[in-house]
């Protein structure tokens, strides 16, 4: 199997045959990337195009949860490495490097870029936990790495069962209003 970022192809190689699947025909594919010795998994996602319709397009995924992350491809690193379109996958420096995509994560209905991170998204989570991100200050989480972490740890806030005595808190806010 291989994923060509820039082709939004995915190729399956069964015997001598091989057969490539658009952005269209594929949902979610998870393969061994044995160079970088992990798992990776890749989905399509529905993107607004030029027209205001919406494109599918296949984005790895960095992980899921209430706000699930993906990442694609900087651009000037394809043009660099177009000699061998079907080459990225498993090129172990380019996944090393944070610095190689594009992160997107999905909020509010949209794909929002991680560089609008503390404009669009960390309003919400903080708004959400802010007694749980009192200790984080936005100097910690500048740049990528740190901004996946706050996310990170939002997605196992959001998914952890609320206690029962937040669970009455957050009642009674609702009732009273405030």
């Amino acid at each position: 199997m291989n994923f060509n970022w820039a082709a939004q192809v995915v190729q399956f190689r069964a015997g001598s045959q091989i057969k490539a699947y658009s952005a269209n025909q594929v949902e979610r594919f998870t393969y061994l990337d044995r160079q970088a010795n992990t798992i990776r998994k890749f989905a399509t996602v529905s993107c607004p195009a030029k027209s205001g319709l919406r494109q599918p397009q296949i984005f790895e995924e960095v992980f899921q949860g209430t706000l699930p992350v993906y990442r694609k491809l900087t651009t000037s690193q394809g043009l660099i490495k177009f000699g061998n379109l079907s080459g990225f996958s498993s090129d172990a420096e380019l996944v090393r490097d944070l610095n190689n995509y594009t992160y997107l994560v999905y909020f509010q209905d949209e794909l929002v870029p991680l560089t609008a991170f503390y404009r669009q998204i960390w309003p919400s989570l903080r708004a959400v936990f802010k007694k749980e991100f009192t200790e984080y200050r936005i100097n910690r989480a500048t740049n990528v790495v740190g901004q996946l972490r706050l996310i990170s740890r939002y997605n196992y806030l959001a998914e952890k069962p609320v206690s029962a005595s937040l669970a009455e808190e957050q009642a009674q806010i609702s009732v009273g209003g405030k």
